[in-house]
């Protein structure tokens, strides 16, 4: 009798890319996540598809996409995930700092202008604009990386990776923007920083609401000494 899998889990491969994902949009808002993860969905078309044929084929009945959207949205984001768990360790390939401040160019063009990254990269390799700089990585991406397929996909996640991450940037210049005009205001209230207090001086399970609510969890991430001042006034 064949044996029974009961617990159905991502392969190295594809975990690995699903972390990432989640740690970059670890403090997004739930809308924010959302639309992230429908453009990972598109942008990793591919690796998902081979991933869902794999769970399914074990026996998994259930709706993989669904599971890997809440993996992300409620497990990593929320976990000490710790890399020497993989069984293989990806190359560690250093980013060239003038092709970086390209990309982030081009990036913030296509934030303001609305558009999303999958079509926004498409425009940045086809911009002639960008040919000598695009040339120059690809040929430094070359000692590293053995196939043209390897080297373009590094060059596409880096740039979706700086359009997530600035457009994070730029949605918290924003807020703090609102906050200077407006008086900081914490979301998380007093009895809640007290807790938040309580378990640093005496440990124990972290608080609940810093696990689940983003915008709490910022204010005691990003403006730790604003809630303080704002509740000892």
């Amino acid at each position: 009798m064949a044996s029974l899998i009961y617990r159905y889990k991502f392969r190295d491969e594809f975990l690995s890319i699903l972390v990432d994902f989640s740690r970059i949009h670890q403090y997004d808002a739930a809308k924010d996540f959302k639309e992230a993860f429908e453009t990972f969905t598109e942008t990793n078309r591919d690796i998902i598809n081979t991933e869902t044929k794999y769970l399914t084929g074990n026996g998994y009945n259930g709706d993989v996409i669904d599971k890997m959207y809440k993996s992300a949205r409620y497990y990593f984001k929320n976990k000490d995930y710790n890399p020497q768990e993989f069984k293989k360790r990806r190359k560690y390939i250093k980013q060239d700092k003038d092709f970086i401040a390209h990309v982030d160019e081009h990036v913030l063009q296509s934030i303001r202008n609305n558009i999303k990254p999958a079509k926004a990269f498409k425009k940045f390799i086809d911009d002639i604009k960008y040919a000598d700089i695009l040339s120059n990585e690809t040929q430094r991406l070359g000692n590293f990386l053995d196939s043209d397929t390897d080297i373009h996909n590094k060059i596409k996640k880096t740039y979706k990776n700086r359009y997530f991450i600035q457009k994070k940037f730029m949605k918290e210049d924003a807020v703090e923007e609102e906050k200077a005009a407006t008086g900081f205001i914490p979301n998380v209230s007093a009895w809640e920083f007290q807790e938040w207090l309580y378990w640093q001086n005496n440990g124990g399970r972290k608080p609940y609401w810093f696990m689940t609510n983003d915008k709490k969890a910022n204010d005691i991430m990003r403006h730790y000494d604003e809630v303080m001042a704002y509740y000892n006034n």
